[in-house]
């Protein structure tokens, strides 16, 4: 459990978690293009271990792309459509330096160039 809080040196594979479990790849990249962040090169779900909430891992082309994605799109707030209050989107770099192959598929998600359910909207933050 303590390695989870280790701080990670900067790499081009970013972890995020504490996001709605009926998270799509579509809306994935829509936070980042949508703040001018150059779209992802792989987003992978983790098979969800409960329904409260998801995760997984997202590459980007290069290191400084990561950054800034991390800089411009920590903390944004996704929609909870089960919910009042909305899931806020949390980034750090990740400990993996490839996301496998054989990374397990999740169930329900949908390709990035393919459409999603849509159900799943961003909030603008208001600060």
């Amino acid at each position: 459990m303590a390695n989870k809080n280790r701080i990670q040196p900067p790499s081009k594979i970013v972890h995020f978690f504490n996001t709605p479990p009926d998270l799509t790849e579509e809306t994935v990249n829509r936070v980042f293009i949508e703040r001018g962040i150059e779209a992802p090169t792989t987003i992978k779900l983790f098979p969800l271990k409960s329904e409260r909430s998801s995760s997984g891992l997202i590459e980007f082309s290069s290191v400084g792309i990561a950054v800034a994605a991390i800089m411009e799109c920590n903390h944004t707030a996704l929609e909870n459509s089960n919910g009042k209050f909305p899931y806020i989107m949390k980034l750090c770099f990740s400990s993996s330096r490839t996301i496998p192959t054989s990374f397990p598929p999740s169930s329900g998600s949908a390709s990035s160039n393919s459409a999603g359910n849509g159900h799943v909207k961003m909030q603008q933050d208001s600060e």
